[in-house]
């Protein structure tokens, strides 16, 4: 078995660079020039390969002659855009039978299950979707489906053998389908060239004995229509008697080369038809199938279907040269690129069929949904996944390996993502075909990557939302994946707030330390009296009963407390409380002693947010250290009655800020306010926004404007 079947063939390895056969293919006389050569001009090594968004570059002839017949073109060999809706509506039908092997967990992993309404939905789905200007590739797969659904459904009758007959019976009429559009054609086409003979062939040749004998009788051979019309195995047989007579007396001679044809056809002899084929006759491989059908059940008494017998005796006439291969007549490539022993999706069910009901051993999935079996474009493997998917669910093929179930699904995964669909990609990329749990962490991060590169802001129109809605309403994926694609996107386009309103879904613990350690200095820093207010909020509502006291934003909430209330103190005058005034200077103290032993610990800016000018931790230690010694003096000065004016104590709500005006005069670092530097304006305004949409109700995070 081939195991390139979701590739194209590989061909003889070149010892030319793919530089030197790009330049020589567009008729470059200097292929080392940097001008051509792409690995001269960016130091680095160049190849025609995959580009990160699905398409591909490739030398191209140039129809306006003053660009010198050289260039280079951008491709995708995607799905056709038409055929869209076609892959979303049989994926529709896989969802909808499919169950979830991992209910227990976050995230569902997707199987399809046998079942007949399974089959029935995919023919129904096929034969309403697949649908282009030519028809070849979709009602080929459409008859796929069907065929599967005729071959491996049930019978419902409790006799084999009847169950048996009745296969066959759809089978034929199946098969009739199949060469219709052909027939039709041909019947056309002979009728205008006022061929009546081949009109008639061809309507036989298809299995249509009805439409052959009235092209038979509506163009004046009645007794041809009759004996079209009483076909049995026994007219035939005086068929057969008449034209041997007629063989040995020489009289076969004088008949008309086609009636003699129909005459063979007639008697299910396929000698002739051997012999034409040997001579250069082309018939589609469909209709040689039809006739041989017709052959075998004159005489036919097995108790299985009659199927295995065609398939094994069609490939005996192929190997005798005598009929033609089953190749797919999709295929049909514009370079002449061989087929080689490339045969029908059809065919290769018919064989796994055979292969199945002999007990032979089972056929492999891989060599009955290769895409070339069905689509001339070797990388299209989107109906590739619904037969891997059908035949596994019935168990009668031999099942993908782990790394052929990986690249199938991979492959129809990047092709609907390349194409727009996404949230269909995602989808896909949680399905598997065997019950293999290895493999669900990788399915996990591979739909979570799927949407961390599109679903990355939620000010776009309603289709983001609307795919968002069906991944989390119909595939029960948890809404954390969708905050954790937003906050990495906002990691990358440096959105603070964005950041912090996404991941503090996700873990509240990281994004309390990023707002920590990269917004709480920044806040402070220039923080005016309604700034102070606005975090102490924050901080009270994301306080933790649990803590001890150690983090900076537990520090500096105890230091927004005790301002508040020293405040109070003083302005009330109540100096003469003694308890009061103690409880006061211990606290601040105690706040002190804290800060001491956080400033001794090692400070660590987040790196999350390269780029944006984050004032550091020790700058913001020193600020607080600074204003916790001006409230223990202001208490000392109370208590002694020293204070000049209580009311510059009111006044102190920036003296954070003033503190840090002076720290950073007195600083080698590149950190400066737009209070007392003009550039200040080309690094950045920090301004303060409320969120509405946390679990709390209210907090405080800044968004960088450039101004």
């Amino acid at each position: 078995i081939e195991n390139d079947a979701f590739a194209p063939p590989i061909g003889p390895i070149s010892k030319i660079s793919i530089c030197a056969q790009i330049a020589k293919k567009c008729n470059v006389d200097r292929p080392t020039s940097s001008a051509t050569d792409f690995g001269m001009r960016m130091g680095r090594s160049f190849g025609v390969c995959w580009r990160p968004d699905g398409s591909f570059l490739h030398p191209a002839v140039d129809d306006n002659p003053d660009a010198g017949n050289k260039r280079l073109m951008q491709s995708r060999p995607a799905v056709d855009a038409t055929r869209l809706a076609s892959k979303e509506t049989l994926l529709s039908v896989h969802k909808k039978h499919s169950i979830n092997l991992n209910e227990s967990s976050e995230f569902p992993i997707f199987k399809l299950v046998h079942k007949d309404a399974s089959m029935e939905d995919y023919e129904k789905a096929a034969n309403q979707n697949y649908e282009s200007d030519d028809g070849s590739t979709c009602s080929l797969v459409s008859h796929a489906f069907k065929l599967v659904s005729i071959l491996f459904g049930d019978v419902k009758d409790s006799d084999p053998f009847i169950g048996s007959k009745r296969r066959d019976h759809a089978f034929e009429l199946w098969l009739r389908d199949v060469c219709g559009d052909d027939v039709e054609t041909e019947i056309k086409e002979e009728i205008a060239n006022q061929n009546f003979y081949n009109a008639i062939f061809a309507a036989l040749g298809g299995g249509d004995y009805a439409k052959a004998a009235s092209l038979a009788r509506s163009n004046g051979h009645h007794m041809l229509s009759l004996l079209i019309s009483n076909s049995s195995f026994v007219h035939g047989a005086s068929l057969s008697d008449q034209m041997k007579q007629w063989n040995d007396s020489g009289a076969i001679k004088h008949f008309p080369p086609e009636l003699v044809r129909i005459y063979s056809l007639l008697t299910n002899d396929l000698q002739l038809e051997n012999e034409l084929f040997l001579n250069g006759s082309h018939l589609r491989w469909e209709r040689r199938f039809m006739m041989l059908l017709k052959a075998l059940c004159s005489d036919y008494g097995g108790n299985t279907s009659i199927v295995s017998s065609l398939v094994e005796q069609y490939e005996l006439d192929v190997t005798n040269g005598v009929a033609p291969p089953a190749h797919p007549h999709t295929m049909e490539y514009a370079d002449g690129q061989s087929l080689g022993n490339r045969s029908s999706i059809l065919f290769q069910i018919m064989k796994a069929f055979s292969c199945f009901e002999s007990d032979s051993g089972k056929m492999s999935i891989l060599a009955v949904v290769s895409p070339l079996g069905h689509t001339p474009n070797p990388v299209d493997v989107s109906s590739s996944f619904h037969f891997a998917a059908l035949l596994s669910s019935l168990n009668v093929c031999q099942k993908l390996t782990l790394d052929q179930e990986n690249a199938l699904i991979g492959s129809f995964s990047s092709q609907l993502e390349n194409a727009g669909s996404w949230e269909w990609a995602v989808y896909v990329s949680l399905c598997q075909f065997g019950d293999s749990r290895i493999i669900w962490d990788k399915k996990k991060n591979l739909a979570q990557d799927i949407i961390c590169r599109h679903y990355v802001s939620i000010d776009d129109d309603n289709d983001s939302q609307s795919r968002r809605a069906f991944l989390e309403n119909e595939l029960g994926l948890p809404s954390s994946w969708f905050e954790y694609s937003l906050t990495i996107s906002a990691i990358q386009s440096l959105d603070v707030q964005s950041f912090i309103t996404h991941s503090i879904s996700i873990s509240r613990k990281d994004s309390l330390r990023v707002y920590e350690e990269a917004i709480l200095p920044d806040v402070l820093f220039g923080g005016s009296r309604e700034d102070c207010q606005d975090i102490h909020k924050f901080l009270s509502e994301v306080s933790d009963d649990n803590g001890d006291g150690s983090t900076l934003r537990e520090i500096v909430f105890d230091y927004l407390e005790l301002r508040k209330e020293v405040f109070s103190f003083v302005k009330q005058g109540l100096v003469s409380v003694e308890s009061e005034f103690q409880n006061l200077l211990g606290r601040a103290r105690s706040t002190q002693r804290r800060l001491q032993i956080l400033m001794q610990k090692k400070s660590t800016s987040p790196k999350l947010f390269d780029g944006l000018p984050l004032v550091p931790n020790s700058v913001l230690c020193t600020e607080l250290m600074s204003s916790l010694f001006f409230l223990v003096t202001t208490l000392q000065e109370s208590a002694e009655g020293t204070i000049a004016n209580q009311g510059s104590i009111y006044g102190s709500a920036l003296v954070l800020e003033n503190s840090s005006q002076l720290v950073f005069s007195c600083s080698n670092d590149d950190f400066v306010f737009n209070q007392i530097d003009s550039k200040a304006a080309l690094r950045g305004k920090y301004r303060m926004h409320d969120i509405t949409n946390l679990p709390i109700s209210t907090g405080l995070v800044y968004r960088p404007q450039r101004l």
